[in-house]
């Protein structure tokens, strides 16, 4: 039997096989592609996540902020809190696409208003755009899961930054499950 005359008596067969490779070849298509027109990101970023430890001695909060091209840290007092927020600032690196965490160091005696030292940053310039100046942008999305054969559907949330389809996941350190409350702070623009 030839080629043809087999493919035109099992039709809907060939077609039952090549439909899904196409349709699995058109998705890694769909992802690669963007990769390879869309230029890499240029700069890092700097973004927060609240932590919140009732064992902490903190009798407050760190608010961050970035304010002209500076990164900036200010402690607040609050009252009869019933938690301790103890925020965490991370730094991530779009060359090695890797996290880490910038640890502060809070002295005991803070009052209400006082800027804490962020050592490791001084010598940084941000900007606090939504768009880096290369297109890049930051996504903390809260997406559900649909899963029918492999323990259900569910929702997460995905960090990333993208351009034009091109999407970087931005890891945090091991074990971190900070996901659900990232906040951008700013796009590093190199050293004074």
């Amino acid at each position: 039997m030839s080629k043809p005359s087999f493919i035109k008596q099992n039709f809907s067969m060939v077609v039952g096989v090549a439909l899904p490779v196409l349709l699995v070849l058109f998705f890694w298509l769909a992802t690669i592609v963007p990769k390879m027109w869309v230029e890499a990101p240029q700069h890092n970023l700097i973004f927060t996540s609240d932590h919140y430890d009732y064992n902490a001695q903190l009798h407050g909060t760190v608010r961050f902020d970035v304010k002209e091209g500076k990164l900036r840290a200010f402690f607040h007092e609050v009252g009869n809190q019933g938690y301790r927020q103890v925020p965490r600032l991370f730094y991530f690196n779009v060359t090695t696409e890797s996290t880490r965490e910038i640890v502060l160091d809070m002295p005991a005696d803070l009052t209400d208003g006082v800027a804490i030292e962020i050592p490791e940053m001084e010598s940084h310039k941000f900007s606090n755009e939504t768009r880096s100046p290369d297109g890049y942008t930051f996504d903390n999305s809260y997406r559900g899961r649909h899963g029918i054969f492999f323990g259900g559907g569910g929702y997460r949330y995905h960090s990333k930054i993208e351009k034009d389809g091109r999407a970087i996941k931005i890891p945090m350190p091991s074990g971190d499950s900070s996901y659900q409350n990232l906040r951008f702070l700013g796009w590093d623009l190199g050293g004074d």
